[in-house]
């Protein structure tokens, strides 16, 4: 898999709400409930439903940092 697949991907889910995995420093795991609301060239933003902002690389979408998560099982 390449960037510019993960980038399809990404735009695919653009406005769609969804749960995000992201996985931050020593393994501390966020769930983040909200939707993709910006693509640009380098990144990506997700807004979550208390109008947080999250910015996310597409290399961190690529390594598994930031995946859309099932919402029956949260997994």
């Amino acid at each position: 898999m390449n960037i510019d697949v993960i980038k399809k991907r990404v735009y695919s889910h653009l406005g769609e709400k969804h749960y995000f995995r992201a996985i931050g420093t020593r393994g501390q795991d966020t769930i983040i409930h909200g939707y993709i609301s910006k693509c640009y060239p380098a990144i990506f933003t997700i807004n979550d439903d208390n109008n947080n902002i999250f910015a996310f690389s597409y290399n961190d979408a690529l390594i598994s940092s930031i995946k859309i998560i099932d919402v029956n099982n949260k997994k």
